[in-house]
């Protein structure tokens, strides 16, 4: 079928009728599985604490206490993985481990519906993850912030959030097998936690690299994040940048659905 062919397909109440359906769906299944969910939402942030912050506290030594400062690692890390996760596992099962798809197809759905609907869940479900890492970090490491520190923390980290779940949803219509998939989710839990001052300082790594990763928008989420905490300037141009990157991956996923989904 033809991209024309396509978007004049039925539209209107029908299709918001089965959005509506399929975000009821999977809040069904958000309930089903709460206390696991509930479990993930803990045990990721604690992990990363006990197995990235604690050791490193020991080895890096900053003008802050480390546990404080890489609270926003984790924060980020957890909630960024876990939107990854949730959209990459979501349309991996749409369109290669089910049915899915052919019964979605016969429907008014657009394309776009479709991976709308995936990407709000996941985004969303990274949110609460978000919220529930920054109150565990607040009490594992004694600190406080203020409603106004809170907030500007959640203007952040939401982008970042998003970015992620809509990287998951495009990723997720070309991977097939299980070993790609572990492979990737591995590669962004290296990228999150490792390569862009998440829980390792910049000022640690070569000159070289520290000029290409610090025009990186995440980079500077995850350093406003930072001087958040400390409550130092912040800037908003990593927030700016990855809505418009957010923006360009949508339009992008959309359009490769269109050569994948109707043959």
């Amino acid at each position: 079928m033809s991209i024309t062919g396509s978007l004049c397909r039925p539209n209107g109440w029908g299709s918001r009728v089965v959005v509506k359906v399929l975000l009821y769906r999977d809040w069904l299944n958000i309930k089903k599985h709460g206390m696991s969910l509930l479990l993930i939402f803990t045990m990721l942030p604690m992990l990363l604490h006990l197995f990235l912050s604690i050791p490193l506290s020991n080895i890096i030594s900053l003008d802050i206490r480390y546990l404080n400062w890489a609270a926003p690692g984790i924060w980020v890390t957890a909630s960024g993985l876990l939107a990854f996760c949730v959209a990459i596992l979501r349309m991996k099962k749409i369109k290669h481990d089910t049915g899915q798809l052919d019964a979605l197809l016969k429907t008014p759905l657009r394309n776009g519906e479709i991976i709308f609907s995936v990407i709000i869940i996941a985004t969303l479900l990274g949110f609460i993850q978000a919220l529930v890492a920054i109150a565990l970090t607040v009490l594992l490491n004694n600190e406080y912030l203020g409603m106004g520190q809170i907030l500007l923390i959640i203007l952040q980290v939401l982008p970042l959030i998003n970015f992620y779940a809509i990287l998951g949803t495009l990723l997720g219509i070309f991977i097939k097998d299980g070993i790609t998939l572990v492979s990737v989710i591995l590669l962004m839990f290296l990228v999150l936690a490792l390569s862009i001052g998440s829980f390792l300082p910049l000022a640690n790594f070569p000159t070289n690299y520290v000029d290409v990763v610090s025009m990186f928008p995440l980079t500077t989420i995850i350093n406003s994040c930072q001087m958040i905490i400390q409550n130092g300037a912040i800037t908003y141009i990593g927030i700016f940048l990855t809505f418009l990157i957010n923006i360009f991956l949508v339009l992008l996923t959309i359009a490769v659905t269109y050569k994948t989904f109707r043959k």
